[in-house]
């Protein structure tokens, strides 16, 4: 599986669109992907669906966003539906957190 680092005091600075325009399709995609690596699926999987879909709808994004957020789960599922749970690991004591 693919293994996500927490480090606490790393700071970095956000450059908001520098490389994806957030209301695109494509970044529609990732953000779901991302974010259901990220909760591990389960229960969680509609909960992320359902918040993606109202904010496309809150946006007043059209169907290409939309069609971004069934992109976003098929991505994810093809990688396997999985977080395992040691994929999240504390930097300073390199043992799992738990969502």
């Amino acid at each position: 599986g693919e293994l996500t680092i927490v480090v606490p005091a790393a700071r970095c600075r956000h450059l908001g669109g520098g490389s994806l325009d957030r209301r695109s399709r494509r970044a529609q995609r990732h953000a779901v992907s991302g974010h259901l690596r990220v909760v591990g699926g389960g229960w969680r999987t509609p909960v992320v669906l359902g918040l993606a879909v109202g904010q496309v709808l809150r946006e007043g994004g059209g169907v290409d966003r939309l069609q971004g957020v069934a992109e976003g789960w098929a991505d994810w599922r093809r990688r396997g539906l999985r977080c395992p749970d040691r994929c999240v690991l504390d930097v300073r004591t390199r043992s799992p957190l738990r969502p």
